[in-house]
């Protein structure tokens, strides 16, 4: 089979999966997706916000517009079997229009590893035969019979870490969100005092500009003397440095090799998903203890407490 695989280039995760699929026999050709000029897609709280600029976007095309140099390349211009997409921010239907052209029989298949609560990756559920997510909700609330809860994959490789030597009692590696500072801040220093070894990085490129909303945020914590935000409002703006704090992210064979050493692995969860992270998923692969802030993880079919 011929597959084509557009997916975006985050963690090079793409490359385990067009690895896996050529491991089977297939002909895979990977194009990179990358990001629209704007994107009117985010669930933005104000309605008024988040129609307008659809209209916007729908009305100059930039959706088409995105595509239009890019189907000139000479990968969309052949037969092919399966159009396998990631994500499919930028996706448009002109994509699947080009390359029928050249197999009117193709097949696609999305593949959404990112919540719907914050973004509207199922506008494009129609444009294909089939459509997994990994947030079980999501595919509950859609409630339609070509979409399928797949949770977040892993790699044979992982396997090939040395598991046995256990240099740290905890590792975590993540970027800066949903309150990931305080906790990672908060479990360091319980390590220090219980003498426990690990090895938890958080992936934030400071200083950061605060958002009106943030700058909101951090004034009511100042009248309100709520130190925890005012810590990490100050962090944010770079007024004071942390060792755990690492502005380069990281490589999945650094996470894989890194969380091989250790006993456990702490994951930290966005709360309006009711997916599972890559952290997670690697961990058990590996064998691993998981301590996770995820309630929603109960609910899984390996969940084992």
């Amino acid at each position: 089979m011929k597959i084509l695989l557009v997916a975006p280039v985050y963690l090079n995760l793409y490359k385990i999966i067009k690895d896996e699929l050529v491991a089977e026999g297939h002909s895979v050709v990977y194009f990179p997706e990358g990001m629209l000029p704007w994107n009117p897609y985010y669930r933005y709280p104000n309605p008024i916000k988040r129609w307008v600029l659809r209209f916007l976007f729908e009305q100059r095309n930039m959706g088409k517009k995105y595509w239009v140099d890019r189907l000139n390349d000479s990968l969309f211009n052949q037969y092919y079997d399966l159009l396998f997409v990631i994500q499919g921010v930028t996706f448009h239907p002109c994509v699947t229009e080009r390359m029928r052209k050249y197999n009117r029989l193709l097949k696609t298949v999305l593949y959404i590893w990112d919540s719907n609560y914050s973004y509207d990756f199922f506008r494009n559920v129609g444009y294909f035969d089939k459509v997994y997510s990994f947030d079980f909700r999501d595919v509950q609330l859609f409630g339609h019979a070509k979409v399928g809860f797949l949770p977040f994959f892993w790699s044979k490789d992982l396997l090939k870490y040395d598991k046995t030597k256990n240099k740290y009692d905890l590792c975590s590696i993540g970027t800066s969100h949903h309150g990931r500072f305080g906790i990672f801040k908060k479990v360091i220093a319980d390590a220090k005092i219980k003498n426990r070894s690990c090895y938890i990085k958080l992936i934030a490129r400071i200083p950061q500009k605060l958002t009106l909303k943030q700058q909101f945020d951090f004034f009511v914590a100042q009248v309100f003397q709520d130190l925890d935000k005012i810590e990490y409002y100050d962090f944010i703006k770079g007024k004071q440095k942390y060792d755990f704090v690492d502005a380069l992210p990281y490589e999945m064979e650094d996470i894989a090799r890194i969380t091989a050493e250790a006993k456990a692995v702490l994951d930290t969860d966005n709360p309006f998903q009711c997916g599972t992270t890559p952290r997670l998923i690697w961990a058990l692969a590996q064998n691993k203890h998981v301590y996770t802030t995820n309630q929603q993880i109960s609910k899984l079919p390996f969940y084992n407490p």
